[in-house]
């Protein structure tokens, strides 16, 4: 008599986000073991918003920006359509045969750090502001934050001090936090 057949495995984030949400819905069955048996043995079809070319593309770019090195650099990607909020790709990481652990989705807790900026940036450029405009990066930096146990908000600068007048396109290479507070 054959083994019987293996188990279906994600082959990436995205599949096994989907898997997860999946297992946790409670319109599936009162307790895991009903909703892992109508996931996996229920006959279900799944139809998600995935653009396989876009998942892919997304794939590739995260693997072409880390260096291919022991340093344990990680990227994240999520691609979604603006209009309907629909997941185009997901990319929790650089390796999921390596690390389960998706930056995208389970990053809860994990401050955003600079990622911030480019937000603040594009809001920058659009109200006007040009890259050679001058700005301060020196710190302290008090920001008000009217309401907050932080008030005021103190970012540091990882360069410490230093910072003073600055373009807004070296604030940006430099990633000096008081420049973009003030921002």
């Amino acid at each position: 008599m054959p083994p019987p057949p293996r188990e279906a495995q994600p082959s990436d984030y995205f599949a096994e986000h989907v898997k997860q949400q999946l297992l946790k819905a409670e319109w599936l069955g009162d307790t895991d073991q009903e909703r892992y048996q109508r996931v996996f043995k229920g006959g279900m079809h799944i139809h998600t918003t995935l653009d396989s070319r876009a998942h892919q593309l997304a794939q590739e770019a995260v693997s072409s920006l880390l260096p291919e090195d022991d340093r344990g650099f990680t990227a994240g990607l999520v691609s979604v359509e603006p209009a309907t909020g629909a997941v185009r790709a997901l990319v929790g990481g650089p390796n999921f045969d390596q690390a389960k652990f998706n930056l995208v989705t389970d990053g809860d807790g994990r401050q955003v750090g600079s990622s911030f900026k480019t937000f603040t940036l594009m809001a920058a450029l659009e109200a006007g502001l040009q890259l050679s405009d001058q700005i301060s990066g020196a710190y302290p930096c008090p920001i008000a934050n009217p309401g907050s146990v932080n008030d005021p908000w103190t970012p540091t600068n990882i360069e410490g001090e230093g910072g003073g007048a600055m373009t807004l396109a070296a604030a940006t290479v430099g990633s000096v936090n008081c420049a973009y507070a003030r921002g």
